[in-house]
C-alpha cells in the first residue's frame, strides 16, 4: 500500500512539474502566440472602446518580444500606428530586482493625442526610435541608457488656454537618477503653436547630439557634457500686438519650490539658421526688429550654469550674417548674473569693418532698480558708417558713408548718481570730441539733473554740406550772409569791420562748414560748379566781371560793392522792374555757380 501511495504521489508531482515547465514553453509556440494575440486584442478593444489591431506578436527565448503592424483607431481617427516594436529583456537580472533592456526599437511610429479639456494637441511620427542597453536598479533607484536615437521625426504640440491645473501635492520628489550616455537626433522637426496668444515655433535638426546627460530627481540637478546642433533651422514668430490681444496673467503660485540646477560643459551650433519676427510681417529694407534672420550661424559657449535666476556662461565664438547684410565675424566674453549682481566682462565683437569692446557690471539691486546699486561701464568701439547704413539705410547720408568713428565711454557710480561719465568721439581727419560730466536722479524724471563739460577740435567739415537738405542749408547760408547787411566795403576784408565781394560769400559759406576760394570766378578744385541760370536757387553764387554776389531768390542778390552812393553790403535785383535793379550787373552776368550737384 505504501508503495502505491508513493508511486501515485510521484506521478502526480511529475505531472504538475511538467505542466509548470510546459506552460511557459507554450508561450514560445507561434500558434499559441497567435491565439493569445487574438484574445488580448479583442479584450483590449472592448475595454478601451476603440479599434485595436495587431498584425503579429512573437516571443523568442528568453524575453525577446516583437510586435508588428499595431493600429489603434478611435472614431476613424488614428491614435497609434506602429510598424514594428522590438524589445529584448535580460531574464536573470530580474531575480536581482534589476531590469536590463538589451535593446528597444520602434520602427515607423505615428501617434496622436488630443485633450480638449486641457487644451493639448500632440502629434508625433518617427522613422526610428531606438534605445541602446538600458539598466534600471530597483533597489538603488538608478537607471542608465547607453544611447537614444531618433531619426526622421516630426513632432507638433498645440497648446490652448485651459482651466488652471490642480496643484500637485508637496510630497518629496523620487530619488531616482538617470544617466544617458548619448542622445542622437537626425533629420527631425519640432513645431509648437500656442493660443490665444499666438506664437509659432518651428525647429528642424539635420544632426543633433547630446552627450553625458545626468538627471538627479531628488536634488533636481541636470548636467550635460556637450550639445551639438549641426545645420539646424529655427523659426520663432509671434502674432502682432494690438488692442485686445493680451491675455490677463494667471494668478501666481506662491508655493515655494526648489529650482532646478542645470550645468552644461559646452554647446556648439554649426551652420544654423535662425528667424525671429512677427507673423505676416513683410520685412523692411535694412535691419528690421520685426523680422530678424540669421544665416551661417556658428556658436560655441561653455561653462553654462543656471539655477533659478542665476546664470553664467562663457561665449567662445559667434559668427553669423543678418539679412540686412551685417556680418559678425567673431565674438567672445563672459556673462554672469547672480547674488553678486550682473556683469559682462571681456566682451568683444568684430564685424567686417567695426569692432566693439565692453566691460559692464552692476550690483545685485539692478533688477529691482534700487537707487544705491553700484554701476560701472567701459565701452569702446571703432564703427564704420557703411555697416550702420546696412542696418539703417536712411540713417547715414552719402557724405558719411565708409567713415570710421571711434567712441569711448566710461561711467561709474550708482543707479541714482553716476558721478563719473567720460565720452570721447573722434573721426580721423575731421573731429576730436570729448565730454565729461555727472548724471543724478536717473530714476526720477522730475528731479533728473546732469552737468557736462565739452571740448572739441573740428577739421575739414566740408562734407557737412551733404548732411542737410538743400533747402535747409541754403537758408542757413543766406541768413549768415544777411547778418552782414549794411557792413562797409573794404577790399580784402572778411569781418563785420568790412568785407569785399568774395569776403562776403566766403564768410557766409565758411560759417556753415564749407571752404570757398576767395575769388570772383569759379576756380577748379573748389566745391563751386557752374550751373544753368534757370536752375539757380538761394545761396548760389552770381559771377560778374571782377565781382561775385550771393543769390537770395526771387531775382534778388546780396553783395558787397564799392559803387559810389551804394557802397557796402547791399541787396539788388536782376528784375528790370524792381526799384533796386542794377543794369550794369544784370546785363554783365557771366556765370552762376553752386556747391550743390545738379539734380538729375
Amino acid at each position: 500500500m505504501l508503495r502505491k501511495i508513493i508511486k501515485y504521489t510521484l506521478r502526480t508531482l511529475l505531472v504538475i512539474l511538467l505542466a509548470v515547465l510546459l506552460a511557459p514553453a507554450l508561450l514560445y509556440v507561434p500558434a499559441v502566440q497567435d491565439f493569445i494575440r487574438g484574445k488580448a486584442v479583442g479584450y483590449a478593444s472592448e475595454a478601451l472602446g476603440m479599434d485595436l489591431s495587431v498584425g503579429r506578436i512573437r516571443l523568442a527565448f528568453p524575453l525577446r518580444l516583437t510586435v508588428e503592424e499595431t493600429l489603434l483607431i478611435d472614431r476613424a481617427d488614428t491614435l497609434v500606428d506602429c510598424g514594428r516594436l522590438s524589445l529584448d529583456v535580460a531574464l536573470w537580472p530580474l531575480i536581482r530586482k534589476e531590469v536590463v533592456v538589451r535593446s528597444f526599437e520602434l520602427d515607423r511610429i505615428a501617434a496622436r493625442y488630443k485633450d480638449t479639456t486641457g487644451g493639448l494637441d500632440m502629434r508625433l511620427s518617427a522613422g526610428l526610435l531606438s534605445l541602446g542597453e538600458t539598466r534600471a536598479d530597483l533597489r538603488t533607484q538608478r537607471a542608465g541608457i547607453a544611447r537614444i536615437t531618433l531619426s526622421d521625426g516630426d513632432i507638433f504640440l498645440g497648446l490652448k488656454a485651459s482651466a488652471p491645473a490642480e496643484k500637485s501635492d508637496s510630497t518629496a520628489p523620487p530619488a531616482w537618477s538617470l544617466d544617458i550616455r548619448k542622445i542622437s537626433v537626425l533629420n527631425t522637426s519640432f513645431g509648437m503653436r500656442t493660443a490665444p496668444a499666438v506664437t509659432e515655433l518651428a525647429v528642424r535638426l539635420a544632426d543633433g547630439t547630446v552627450e553625458e546627460c545626468r538627471v538627479r530627481l531628488d536634488s533636481q540637478q541636470v548636467s550635460v557634457g556637450s550639445v551639438l546642433l549641426d545645420r539646424g533651422v529655427c523659426s520663432y514668430l509671434t502674432a502682432p500686438s494690438g488692442p485686445g490681444t493680451e491675455t490677463p496673467p494667471e494668478p501666481a503660485d506662491t508655493t515655494p519650490s526648489l529650482p532646478w540646477t542645470v550645468r552644461v560643459g559646452s554647446v556648439a551650433l554649426t551652420d544654423n539658421r535662425v528667424e525671429y519676427g512677427t507673423l505676416g510681417h513683410r520685412p523692411a529694407a535694412g535691419f528690421d526688429p520685426a523680422f530678424i534672420a540669421l544665416s551661417a550661424l556658428d556658436l560655441r559657449i561653455d561653462s553654462v550654469y543656471n539655477r533659478g535666476a542665476d546664470i553664467a556662461l562663457q561665449l567662445r565664438q559667434l559668427t553669423f550674417t543678418e539679412r540686412s547684410g551685417l556680418s559678425v565675424r567673431d565674438a567672445s566674453g563672459r556673462f554672469e548674473m547672480g547674488p553678486a549682481g550682473v556683469s559682462l566682462s571681456g566682451f568683444e565683437l568684430g564685424t567686417a569693418r567695426s569692432r566693439l569692446r565692453a566691460d559692464v557690471s552692476a550690483g545685485p539691486g539692478i533688477l529691482r532698480t534700487e537707487p544705491r546699486t553700484p554701476l560701472s561701464a567701459a565701452l569702446s568701439a571703432d564703427l564704420n558708417t557703411r555697416e550702420i547704413a546696412d542696418l539703417y539705410p536712411a540713417a547715414i547720408p552719402p557724405a558719411l558713408n565708409d567713415r570710421t568713428v571711434r567712441v569711448k565711454l566710461t561711467a561709474a557710480g550708482t543707479l541714482a548718481d553716476i558721478g563719473r561719465i567720460g565720452l570721447d568721439i573722434s573721426s580721423p581727419g575731421h573731429l576730436d570730441f570729448t565730454a565729461d560730466g555727472r548724471a543724478q536722479n536717473l530714476l526720477d524724471p522730475e528731479s533728473l539733473n546732469a552737468s557736462a563739460r565739452f571740448e572739441g577740435d573740428f577739421r575739414d567739415m566740408a562734407f557737412l554740406v551733404e548732411l542737410l537738405p538743400d533747402s535747409a542749408l541754403r537758408r542757413r547760408v543766406a541768413d549768415a550772409a544777411l547778418a552782414y547787411l549794411g557792413v562797409q566795403y573794404r577790399w580784402g576784408g572778411k569781418s563785420s569791420l568790412g568785407l569785399d565781394c568774395s569776403g562776403l560769400t566766403f564768410m557766409a559759406w565758411f560759417a556753415n562748414g564749407v571752404l570757398l576760394y576767395r575769388d570772383a570766378q569759379i576756380v577748379p578744385g573748389f566745391p563751386v560748379r557752374e550751373i544753368p541760370r534757370e536752375t539757380m536757387d538761394v545761396a548760389d553764387l552770381l559771377f560778374f566781371p571782377g565781382h561775385v554776389a550771393l543769390y537770395l531768390g526771387g531775382g534778388r542778390y546780396l553783395h558787397s560793392t564799392a559803387r559810389a552812393g551804394s557802397s557796402g553790403v547791399v541787396i539788388n535785383s536782376l528784375d528790370p522792374l524792381a526799384p533796386d535793379y542794377r543794369s550794369d550787373l544784370a546785363q554783365s552776368l557771366t556765370a552762376v555757380g553752386s556747391v550743390f550737384p545738379l539734380e538729375e
